[in-house]
């Protein structure tokens, strides 16, 4: 009798167990599928159309080629291999990042940053976000502006006493091109000003490309 007992507990422990992973392994099912179905959704999301593929083609193009624009000058320092190196682990840090926010955009319905950060945080402490996008926007202005007066001054190459100032430049370029940017409530209006940008860029990798190869031919590496 004991031993029947016994056997019986073990059946009972044996279907137990396999009733167990047969619904955990339903669960894990399930759970595949519906992150299967939340990818499949994320595309199927309708979305405004006062934007042109190729405007956001050029706007992100624009972004990616002005990143690398800005690392050129510590290449010198740095190496191209290592410069190289810390903008792919910059950009795949950028591309989960998005991923996570365009997921957390679909699941809260803000589509937002200060529509996420409220729902996540306490509202209170919105002013958190609001000073990290201004560091950033006026630390990206600063930067963009530094260098299109240094570049726009050495162009020209004027002899006049103001109107050959880095300083002078960086002033003219930002109020005349920065501010006036910041105007448009929609992103989609600045497709003209970035498929201007995206010729000028290219303007500037050319001629940036001709004289490196003219320098190596002169007086090599």
């Amino acid at each position: 009798m004991e031993d029947q007992h016994d056997l019986s507990d073990i059946d009972n422990k044996s279907s137990y167990s396999t009733d167990t992973e047969n619904k955990s392994s339903s669960i894990d099912d399930k759970s595949d599928n519906q992150t299967i179905n939340f990818n499949a959704q994320l595309f199927e999301k309708e979305t405004t159309g006062d934007q042109s593929m190729f405007g956001a083609f050029v706007i992100l193009i624009n972004t990616a080629i002005g990143s690398g624009c800005l690392m050129v000058p510590y290449c010198y320092r740095l190496g191209i291999v290592s410069a190289l190196l810390i903008a792919i682990i910059i950009g795949i840090i950028t591309f989960s990042t998005f991923t996570m926010m365009i997921e957390a955009a679909f699941i809260t319905k803000k589509y937002d940053f200060r529509g996420l950060f409220t729902h996540l945080f306490n509202p209170k402490f919105i002013w958190v976000l609001d000073l990290f996008i201004f560091l950033v926007q006026i630390g990206s202005v600063m930067i963009y502006s530094n260098w299109d007066g240094v570049l726009v001054n050495r162009t020209l190459g004027l002899k006049i006493k103001v109107l050959n100032s880095d300083k002078f430049w960086n002033f003219a370029t930002t109020l005349l091109l920065a501010f006036p940017m910041t105007i448009p409530k929609s992103i989609a209006k600045l497709e003209i000003a970035s498929s201007v940008g995206f010729l000028l860029i290219l303007i500037l990798i050319s001629h940036s490309l001709y004289w490196l190869i003219k320098d190596v031919k002169e007086y090599g590496f």
